[in-house]
């Protein structure tokens, strides 16, 4: 019973040294911190009171597709002049931003157009 068994482990140690041989090389890299940075997500809501001269609008974005887009947008957006604030919500595919009631939603809203991601004011 013994003489099976060994060629049993015999032929498996063979299978699996096939196996590796034929194996992909390991190519796998470890994220380094800036790539970690990259894919910080962006605040999912706003936070605090909104300013009486101010008013919150909202911005349909288009192309987003994990947390980490959301990050890059508000990276980009949080210094389009005349913003006061900003939050990215992926789940629903829109941004509200804070702007003061007399500033022109516009310049702030192409800031959102880069990438692949289509920015769109809701009305």
């Amino acid at each position: 019973m013994k003489i099976p068994s060994i060629t049993f482990v015999g032929l498996a140690g063979v299978v699996l040294a096939i196996v590796a041989l034929r194996a992909p090389s390991r190519d796998y890299v470890a994220p380094t911190p800036a790539d970690l940075e990259a894919h910080r997500p962006a605040p999912q809501s706003l936070q605090g009171a909104i300013p009486e001269d101010c008013v919150v609008r909202r911005v349909e974005v288009k192309g987003m597709c994990c947390l980490g887009c959301t990050g890059r947008i508000y990276d980009k957006v949080r210094n389009a002049p005349g913003l006061v604030d900003a939050a990215v919500n992926f789940e629903e595919g829109a941004a509200e931003i804070v702007i003061r009631k007399d500033a022109d939603p516009a310049p702030i809203v192409e800031t959102f157009h880069f990438d692949k991601f289509e920015p769109k004011l809701d009305p």
